[in-house]
């Protein structure tokens, strides 16, 4: 009987352990079709830890221990009202309430992810309805409060995609609508500056359905008596120093679109006296160390929400905002 070489052996071997062996197992392709960032009972998770966490770092005001639930505007904010209250001053921070009665979830695949909530009256009903805009800037951090901003007066949200199909997340240079979503907030900031001389004002909601733009004009003209008749100035500036943070598809074809502004005010010879007990002058007093001079200056920080229509005959809408002084220093 013929013997197999130990060569022939080996090979058979070889082939019998291959055809025994399975291919290991390939990785599953990352997920291509964007979806819903977070359910529903996510978003209640979220509010709650938000909430507690406000309610502690409110009580001890401290600085430190509401980083872990707050960033941007909402963070600067936040730190100025801490500021003003160690002050002495009954100026409460803007409370959060924990129920959600309308939610915006993007769908995305990748960071950050955006999840914008309107909470309900609060109870004292002081405040406002507002419009928040939470943040998940990579996988391994928690959600965080970017911005706050309250709902004009009889303005409703607008129909979005329910929250288990998630709204589609548009680009800045996005074309499919009158406006730019990055020219929203340039273009408004220069009507807020401009008025009724802003080349973008017929853009936008005139000043009977526009708080924002009728607060500041009433801001100016408050401040314009206490200057007076003598040589005394009102200088103002108001940027958009970056791009929206979100801008969201409507159910209608149009789009959400967040952001935040700036507003620096310089105020030269104005009437102390007049201004003592204004409650935004005693904030200023307070965020520049206690001490209200003739010549201040003070910025605000904004965060707007417009609703920009797919026509282009009707204008942009102004549906939240706030506008918060939130640094403040003698000239």
């Amino acid at each position: 009987m013929r013997r197999s070489s130990p060569m022939v052996l080996g090979a058979v071997l070889v082939a019998l352990l291959a055809a025994c062996t399975s291919a290991p197992p390939k990785p599953e392709p990352a997920a291509t079709t964007p979806v819903p960032v977070v359910t529903e009972a996510q978003i209640t998770t979220i509010m709650t830890a938000l909430t507690g966490t406000l309610e502690v770092a409110d009580a001890a005001l401290d600085s430190d221990a509401v980083a872990a639930r707050l960033e941007g505007p909402a963070l600067d904010v936040r730190r100025a009202d801490y500021v003003v209250a160690a002050a002495g001053h009954e100026l409460s921070p803007v409370t959060i309430e924990r129920d959600a009665r309308w939610t915006v979830v993007a769908q995305t695949t990748t960071w950050p992810r955006v999840v914008l909530v309107s909470t309900t009256q609060p109870d004292d009903l002081i405040g406002t309805a507002r419009i928040l805009v939470l943040r998940q800037d990579s996988p391994r951090d928690q959600y965080r409060l970017w911005g706050s901003a309250g709902l004009g007066s009889g303005i409703s949200v607008p129909e979005m995609t329910v929250p288990e199909v998630g709204s589609q997340l548009l680009p800045p240079n996005h074309k499919n609508l009158p406006i730019l979503p990055a020219d929203v907030l340039p273009w408004y900031a220069d009507v807020l500056k401009n008025g009724d001389a802003s080349e973008h004002v017929e853009s936008f909601v005139g000043t009977d359905k526009d708080g924002m733009r009728a607060g500041l004009e009433a801001t100016r003209r408050k401040i314009g008596e206490r200057i007076g008749n003598g040589p005394g100035k009102y200088e103002e500036t108001i940027e958009a120093p970056e791009e929206p943070a979100v801008v969201l598809a409507t159910a209608d074809g149009g789009a959400l679109v967040v952001g935040r502004l700036t507003t620096t005010v310089q105020v030269k010879e104005i009437d102390v006296g007049a201004t003592a007990d204004d409650p935004m002058m005693v904030r200023v007093a307070a965020l520049a160390g206690g001490t209200l001079t003739s010549s201040m200056t003070w910025g605000y920080t904004d965060v707007v929400v417009f609703k920009v229509p797919p026509e282009a005959t009707k204008p942009v809408v102004v549906v939240a905002y706030a506008h918060t002084v939130t640094s403040a220093a003698p000239l």
